[in-house]
């Protein structure tokens, strides 16, 4: 399981912030303190619906200590609005990309879904690797998506449209190259091939030419192979965006990213991600979910 250190569709944002203690107070404000998060949340609990993650997160916020890890700030040149700090240990909610200063314009229910995303993502970058053997299920969700995206403008509609076997074996390939770490060579094709069944032979040389470890690469390789003939980074940015918002965007490049967004459109009531993502692929999101609770263990 690799984790990316930056994300190349969204203007070299840092994935995971390298910064002090230090610098995360020049962004605090009281009213967000840790214990303004506990006696919040806490206000509202009743209004939260029953969740797996309900138990862990708050005894998380209960813990006098442990809920220091949380940090709500503002920071104006960060585009996301959940990061982990390494330096402090710290679970970051940044509330910028919502335009709102405190926790309690955005509400108990999107603030809690924003912390079970911070403490996920958290536990994935300290302790927890995804097996490269989930890739299939990955591979599923994705190939469901593009086909949702992409299928009317590129002929990919219905079950047996002629381009979706090299789609899912493509998408396979980026999956274990971007998500797994897997280098280029016939190891990747022959995996990708296990996963998704595709004759790749006649294509082997092309197809060898692409660093699946970077999504701008994989983008330009859908061009070049014919399944998307004619994308470019941006158009595919610009289609991504339209259809699920910059929230999703870190999900095409990070896989700790990836299962925590589809965990945090779980949480009934919260905006925070599109909460019609699991309806993309009702099967694969189930089994995202189970990877998820590894987490809340």
């Amino acid at each position: 399981m690799v984790i990316k250190d930056k994300f190349k569709l969204i203007r070299n944002t840092p994935n995971v912030l390298n910064v002090s203690e230090n610098v995360l107070k020049q962004y605090y404000k009281e009213e967000n303190s840790p214990r303004n998060v506990f006696t919040f949340l806490t206000q509202y609990k009743k209004n939260i619906k029953n969740h797996f993650t309900n138990k862990k997160i708050f005894d998380l916020i209960e813990n006098v200590k442990e809920r220091e890890k949380i940090k709500v700030v503002v920071f104006d040149d960060y585009i996301l609005p959940v990061t982990y700090a390494s330096q402090s240990d710290s679970i970051i909610i940044n509330l910028k990309p919502l335009d709102k200063e405190e926790i309690t314009d955005i509400g108990a229910t999107n603030l809690y879904a924003l912390l079970v995303y911070g403490y996920a993502f958290r536990q994935f970058i300290k302790k927890i690797s995804v097996p490269d053997n989930f890739s299939g299920v990955i591979t599923s969700y994705y190939l469901s998506l593009f086909i949702k995206v992409f299928g009317k403008e590129y002929g990919l509609l219905g079950i047996y449209a002629s381009g979706i076997p090299k789609l899912k074996f493509m998408i396979a390939c980026y999956i274990l190259g971007n998500f797994f770490g897997y280098s280029v060579n016939d190891t990747l094709l022959k995996r990708a091939s296990a996963i998704a069944p595709y004759d790749f032979r006649d294509e082997r040389s092309a197809l060898l030419k692409y660093d699946y470890s970077d999504v701008t690469q994989f983008i330009q390789a859908l061009s070049e192979m014919k399944v998307l003939p004619g994308m470019k980074v941006r158009g595919f940015t610009s289609k991504i965006y339209r259809f699920l918002d910059l929230s999703f965007m870190p999900a095409l490049e990070d896989l700790s990213r990836f299962i925590c967004i589809l965990l945090t459109a779980d949480i009934k009531g919260s905006s925070i991600v599109r909460s019609f993502l699991p309806k993309y692929n009702l099967d694969a999101y189930r089994q995202i979910i189970e990877m998820s609770k590894k987490a809340f263990k």
